[in-house]
């Protein structure tokens, strides 16, 4: 069993859900962790949060371009090399586990591999696709084949890798990756975090409440929420959008609510902690994920789906690959990607007609139930104490 884990990842904690639920997985069995991480304004370099332990480095993210990433990621590397390599020679860990973005920080872990540890690549997110999205580039232009490049070089570094949808490992092995190396462990909100509700809140006559979490940029669809409600209040006027969250189009965004005349029924609620979401969650009737399609999206599988279900909230999903997935074609209240129109239809079915949407949700619940994060959880553990167990039986097997 896994005793002792050093991570890097290149974001706040305990801010990262999937960091945190992986680390006090660990931890609550007993193990030793270790987090390098960023640091925010007002918190301490270093700090013990239910049994993980944070060292925290002097970065910050600041919104820009390419230049702006390349510059982050760089100084985050060589920082992190540095801490990482001064906790390798201070302790033996049994896994070091780098978290992706960017996938080179997996050779963090040089020394610990050189002291015995096995190395875990979490790929949270495809970097070719993404900054394909992002930044509009060709499928083969230099930027993203050199993307491609290092990711192969970190996946061969690695001992295992991790994904968190089906779609992004069967892009992988299609990129030749080493397919023995990948295993899928999927996103799933924190139980702990997201209990269930008692009961659906008592319906308001004639109102309806709409929620949109998540990044606000325009690849995520906030606009199109927007849109939507302009739509939809044509026939339930009573009809309100909060947005939770912030990014790249929020201006936008609130010029769009005034220019359509929904100002005083938008509203932007910004970034919150995840463990304020459930309360909010139960005073809307339905979760909106409005990914546009992309190489990125066709990938993705929004962790807001899940926690939408486990508090029994309808969800309206646009269809893309990475869900369909999971759900199959009817298995959700989808609409058609990028179509505000398809959105606002879907939103007024549900409304309409809640006894089609409760089935719906019943069926999405017994999907939901496969990969709730209690099994998920075990899937995890389970791989990194057959990283350590198959070690032990190498050097304790006797030679021929």
């Amino acid at each position: 069993m896994v005793s002792s884990v050093c991570m890097v990842v290149q974001s706040y904690c305990p801010d990262d859900p999937r960091v945190v639920r992986q680390a006090e997985a660990l931890a609550a069995r007993g193990a030793r962790v270790d987090v390098i991480c960023l640091r925010k304004e007002g918190e301490t370099a270093n700090e013990v949060v239910r049994g993980v332990r944070y060292s925290r480095l002097p970065i910050r993210r600041r919104r820009g371009g390419k230049l702006r990433y390349f510059f982050e990621y760089s100084a985050f590397f060589f920082l992190a090399f540095f801490v990482s390599s001064l906790l390798a020679l201070r302790h033996r860990y049994d896994i070091f586990q780098a978290h992706n973005l960017p996938d080179p920080l997996i050779f963090c872990g040089a020394l610990h591999r050189l002291r015995g540890a096995k190395l875990v690549l979490d790929l949270h997110d495809p970097m070719p696709e993404l900054f394909t999205t992002k930044f509009h580039l060709g499928e083969g232009s230099l930027a993203v084949r050199f993307l491609e490049f290092q990711e192969k070089l970190s996946i061969g570094f690695s001992h295992l890798a991790i994904v968190p949808t089906l779609a992004f490992e069967r892009t992988l092995v299609g990129r030749s990756r080493d397919e023995s190396k990948l295993n899928v462990v999927m996103n799933s909100p924190d139980e702990r975090l997201f209990p269930e509700p008692p009961g659906p809140p008592p319906r308001r006559d004639g109102s309806l409440r709409l929620l949109f979490n998540g990044v606000v940029a325009y690849r995520s669809g906030p606009d199109l929420a927007i849109r939507a409600l302009a739509i939809v209040r044509k026939e339930l006027p009573e009809a309100r959008l909060d947005v939770f969250g912030h990014g790249d189009s929020h201006d936008d965004c609130v010029q769009l609510s005034r220019a359509l005349g929904l100002e005083d029924v938008v509203t932007f609620c910004g970034q919150i902690p995840l463990e304020e979401m459930p309360r909010h969650l139960q005073d809307h009737d339905l979760g909106i994920v409005a990914n546009r399609l992309n190489p990125f999206s066709a990938l993705a599988f929004p962790t807001r789906i899940f926690e939408y279900l486990r508090m029994r909230k309808h969800a309206i999903v646009s269809r893309t690959p990475g869900v369909v997935d999971y759900f199959g074609e009817d298995g959700l209240l989808y609409f058609d990607p990028g179509d505000e129109e398809d959105l606002a239809r879907a939103i007024l079915d549900a409304h309409r007609d809640p006894g089609r949407a409760h089935e719906i949700m019943e069926r999405a619940l017994l999907v939901y139930d496969r990969y709730r994060w209690a099994k998920e959880r075990e899937r995890y553990l389970d791989l990194l104490d057959g990283l350590v167990e198959l070690t032990s039986r190498r050097i304790l097997s006797p030679r021929p």
